[in-house]
């Protein structure tokens, strides 16, 4: 990998934490187990029909889910980093 797609990757990766630290994934996440209690209930079809989708959108959720510790200890890291080059 050369150092140009090195820095575009890190790039994106932390505009993806950017993205992450907004969103409040433990709320979409119950939410989902709402949805899993209920759905069976109030529309068996309709639960049935997005079932799937609903069960691989709640795995992804809870992978960026801890995923957001990990890139606020990241940012912590490089905010002292900052702090430590600043001029004294």
């Amino acid at each position: 990998m050369e150092n140009k797609e090195y820095l575009a990757v890190q790039t994106a990766i932390m505009n993806i934490g950017t993205q992450l630290e907004g969103l409040d994934l433990e709320a979409f996440l119950r939410q989902i187990g709402r949805a899993d209690t209920m759905g069976p209930i109030l529309d068996p079809t309709l639960y049935r029909k997005a079932q799937n989708r609903l069960s691989a959108i709640r795995e992804f959720a809870g992978a960026l889910r801890q995923a957001q510790p990990k890139f606020a200890l990241l940012k912590g890291i490089l905010i002292l980093e900052e702090v430590e080059k600043a001029p004294r």
